[in-house]
């Protein structure tokens, strides 16, 4: 062998060793958790974060199969490594759940090596974290839904919730040839009662008329506020030839059950409402037309209660 070759050969192996040290190291002090499993899915070697992760000690883990240390994840990851010895293609990101709620995921992807393949290589990543935030936010994002939504005071839809509400239900009722009623309903004394009690006392006032007005509809129909002291009824999925009378019995219900008069702190308050309805199809076929007629019957129905007072 000459000099020349011996060189070469010695400059491959210190970069080789170079190499092997680079890969060590980032083995070793990576955040995330790596391992090296062997044909038969027992681990080979493994750095401290996967050991952590798995909750033993590195020694404990180095020659126990994947099973014996995840036995209840097993039948799910067994499976997918073994996909990855026989096709040598990778497995990305599966989500693993531990039985304290811990969140991982894990991949497995080929290593080869000089003489062939070597093992599968593992990466696992703790999202336990991640998933809390996911979490988090979800909440959050519900919330605002339903603040985006619902009437602060009366807790009731508010407009654009029944806009949303009325549109799935004109869809419905297009494709079922069914009747959707809209009632508008405004109340007479609001003004006079903020006015001379308080806004406090209006405020209770809308409450309590709101628990009137949903005890008077069924569980499907929609009560939503609109308005300072306007309410919208939504009644949905009705019989075309029924739906007038049975609009009819609702604002019967309804003004029934406001004559009662309302206990507002200790001032008992009479409440007066104008109601007004409109009925798909008859009245409009769209949305914004069928509250605008619910909304003018409505007014028509205070002018002539206005001119007999």
């Amino acid at each position: 062998m000459t000099r020349g070759m011996r060189d070469r050969m010695l400059r491959t192996a210190e970069r080789a060793a170079n190499h092997r040290a680079t890969l060590d190291a980032f083995f070793q002090h990576a955040p995330a958790g790596f391992g090296l499993l062997d044909c038969e899915l027992r681990h080979v070697r493994v750095n401290e974060a996967l050991a952590e992760i798995m909750g033993h000690a590195r020694d404990e883990i180095e020659g126990r199969t994947l099973r014996e240390l995840a036995p209840i994840n097993a039948n799910v990851l067994e499976p997918l490594a073994r996909s990855v010895i026989e096709s040598g293609e990778a497995v990305i990101g599966i989500q693993i759940e531990d039985p304290d709620g811990r969140g991982h995921l894990a991949s497995y992807f080929p290593v080869p090596g000089l003489r062939g393949f070597v093992g599968v290589g593992t990466a696992v990543t703790d999202v336990t974290h991640l998933k809390a935030v996911e979490r988090t936010l979800e909440e959050t994002n519900r919330k605002l839904t339903v603040l985006a939504t619902t009437d602060e005071l009366t807790q009731l839809p508010n407009r654009r919730l029944l806009g949303q509400q009325l549109d799935l239900a004109l869809a419905r009722a297009r494709r079922g040839g069914l009747a959707v009623a809209v009632l508008c309903l405004g109340l007479d004394r609001f003004k006079e009662v903020n006015d001379s009690l308080g806004h406090a006392h209006g405020d209770l006032m809308l409450v309590e008329v709101a628990t009137r007005l949903r005890a008077g509809v069924r569980d499907t129909d929609v009560v939503a506020r609109v308005g300072g002291d306007e309410f919208v009824i939504l009644v949905a999925d009705l019989d075309v030839e029924q739906a007038p009378e049975f609009v009819e019995n609702v604002i019967v219900r309804i003004r029934s059950l406001l004559a009662d008069p309302l206990l507002v702190d200790v001032v008992e308050i009479r409440v007066d409402a104008c109601i007004g309805a409109a009925i798909y199809p008859s009245d409009s076929r769209e949305a914004d037309g069928l509250l605008s007629a619910a909304d003018a019957a409505m007014y028509a129905s205070k002018r002539a209660l206005t001119r007999v007072a």
